[in-house]
């Protein structure tokens, strides 16, 4: 048995003299210098010690043994203690078969394994046991040293257990050897375990592409599915080579889970863990009720039908469809067993709901209630909350608001709304309909002022829930003049030249306290000012007669305690320029394009 010395522990006694001890190999009887001593190849002790000695060189030898090499007197208590390490022999012997680390068969790639050829060139031949051989070198590495040496085999090998032979003297370390390779499956007839895609619910599997390899031979075999199908496949593959093999279903089938099951006579190795499967999640095939769906919105919909994907299986099934807010409707349908088919479904009388759920079919189907397609208009909710501020015209200009129309449902039972004007008024609003409106069908109901209001802005006020579209109001309201507390016009000439005066005022205005009228001229004489009185807030017209006035320029003005109305379109100023020979002349231009427009 051959060791591989590194030094050697001493324990003597040299009476603290130098002494030479060689240390000889019994292979090569060589002696080997080491250092710990006075000098290389020396040792020394001081009464009784134990020493270590390291050889220079180390060496690989069978036997040593120690000579002293002069007559310097000593005393050696017991045998040396080398420090060595069991090495291989060097042989031409083959290996022992060896598993590299694995049981069970393997695809070998490459492998390092430490060897000393002695200085020579070596090859080593790989015989594996079932049946494959490949002769790899040679490798020449220095003698008695312990050298990793990388392989690699140009045809990978598939084995059970290697055996290397060497055509020459070699050492080899077997037991410390990395070997690189990828398990493989048997070659067996034997079906693999069950397989569930990547999940465990139903799939529609349309295709798998799974690793074999056949041997170079045809081999047939099926996949069985956890739900009955048996499909058949046949392949041919590559001598050692591992080849991803398409399998397409033609019909697809639905599956839980899969099996390979190689024919008898068709043994194969199979990778099933490697298998891409293309497949989607299908429901499953039950009378378990759907989720609670709100199509994509939390507010109330109006449901008029849906398309649903589903597969009763060739059976005629009954579906009850819920709605949260406590409607009901059956949904029938007959698809083909194993196809997913949309199925139209009208609702004669539609649905008014929050969230909507399938409830128990009658018999076992698949539905994919995540994939509905609802048909609804989105509702207001019923309830008795004030709408938002809602602009009569364009919100801009006042209105003369007589009535609306508002498309409105409140449950089957009469509405009732009140008013609110940006003026501050709250009015009750009073319907002509003989009966309230149908409950779930929205309904245009018209409502009219008794007393028409002047506003830019209104807000409903509902005394009972009901559902109101007030993007939709139609407004019974016409433009008209501003409210204000005083008004007054940019200088005018009236159209004329020169000095004139005025003779007669023919004035429009609503109010519902006196209107101080004042009238102010440029470079003359102004008329004193006029009180016109109150209407109690309705549109009139008076004549007026100012006093002795004569002017080139006149600035209109008109203040009041409350708001008042100028219709400034609606005045006549009779006119007449100074030395005049004729009647009077109409002038309509106060609310005209000339500067002397004044809006509210």
């Amino acid at each position: 048995m051959a060791f591989y010395y590194l030094g050697f522990r001493l324990q003597a006694d040299t009476f603290n003299n130098p002494k030479v001890l060689g240390i000889r190999d019994a292979d090569t009887k060589t002696l080997h210098g080491y250092t710990g001593g006075p000098a290389n190849g020396q040792i020394q002790h001081n009464g009784q010690t134990k020493i270590q000695y390291d050889f220079i060189t180390p060496f690989v030898a069978q036997l040593v043994r120690d000579e002293p090499q002069d007559l310097v007197l000593w005393k050696k208590f017991g045998e040396i203690e080398w420090v060595r390490e069991q090495w291989p022999d060097l042989s031409e012997a083959p290996s022992p078969w060896l598993n590299c680390g694995a049981a069970g068969a393997k695809y070998m790639l490459a492998g390092v394994l430490p060897l000393d050829t002695n200085g020579e060139p070596v090859s080593l031949t790989f015989n594996t046991s079932d049946g494959g051989t490949e002769t790899l070198g040679p490798f020449s590495t220095p003698a008695a040293v312990k050298t990793p040496v990388a392989m690699a085999f140009s045809v990978p090998l598939v084995a059970h257990e290697l055996q290397i032979v060497p055509d020459g003297l070699c050492r080899m370390w077997l037991n410390e050897a990395l070997w690189i390779f990828d398990p493989w499956p048997e070659f067996l007839k034997e079906a693999t375990p069950w397989i569930n895609g990547g999940s465990s619910g139903a799939k529609y599997t349309r295709r798998v592409t799974v690793p074999v390899e056949t041997g170079g031979k045809i081999a047939t075999f099926h996949m069985a599915s956890s739900d009955g199908a048996s499909v058949p496949f046949s392949a041919q593959t590559v001598l050692n080579v591992k080849t991803p093999v398409p399998l397409d279903f033609n019909p697809p089938i639905v599956a839980h889970e899969m099996q390979f099951l190689p024919d008898v006579a068709c043994p194969l190795r199979i990778w099933p863990r490697e298998a891409v499967w293309e497949c989607e999640p299908w429901p499953e095939m039950s009378q378990a009720c759907g989720p609670w769906m709100n199509f994509g919105t939390n507010k109330p919909k109006y449901m008029r039908g849906m398309t649903v994907s589903m597969d009763t299986g060739g059976q005629t099934v009954e579906i009850p469809f819920v709605s949260s807010d406590g409607s009901t409707v059956t949904l029938t349908a007959n698809t083909p067993a194993g196809v997913k088919t949309p199925v139209p479904f009208a609702f004669a009388v539609p649905l008014i709901g929050h969230e909507f759920q399938g409830g128990t079919p009658t018999g076992p189907a698949r539905i994919w209630w995540a994939e509905a397609q609802p048909d609804f208009d989105e509702w207001p909710e019923l309830t008795a909350e004030a709408t938002g501020w809602l602009p009569v015209l364009d919100g801009n200009l006042a209105a003369f608001l007589q009535g609306l129309v508002v498309p409105i449902e409140s449950g089957g039972v009469a509405p009732v709304l009140q008013l609110k004007t940006d003026t501050g008024l709250t009015l009750a609003l009073a319907s002509p309909l003989s009966s309230p409106p149908a409950a779930n069908v929205k309904t245009p109901v018209p409502f009219s002022l008794s007393t028409p209001v002047v506003c830019h802005q209104v807000q409903l006020l509902p005394q009972r829930p009901c559902r109101i579209w007030d993007k939709e109001i139609r407004w019974i309201a016409q433009p008209t003049a501003e409210l204000a507390y005083s008004w007054k016009t940019q200088p005018t000439a009236h159209g004329q030249k020169g000095y004139h005066f005025i003779g007669r005022i023919e004035a429009a205005y609503a109010s519902t306290q006196d209107v101080t009228l004042t009238m102010v001229a440029f470079d003359g004489t102004s008329p004193e000012m006029i009180t016109l009185p109150s209407t109690g807030g309705a549109h009139q017209k008076v004549l007026l007669t100012p006093t002795a006035n004569k002017f080139m320029l006149m600035t209109y003005a008109a203040v009041s305690g409350a708001p008042f109305q100028i219709f400034v379109n609606e005045w006549t100023i009779w006119l007449g320029w100074w030395g005049r020979d004729g009647e009077l002349v109409p002038w309509r231009g106060l609310g005209g394009i000339c500067g002397d427009k004044a809006e509210i």
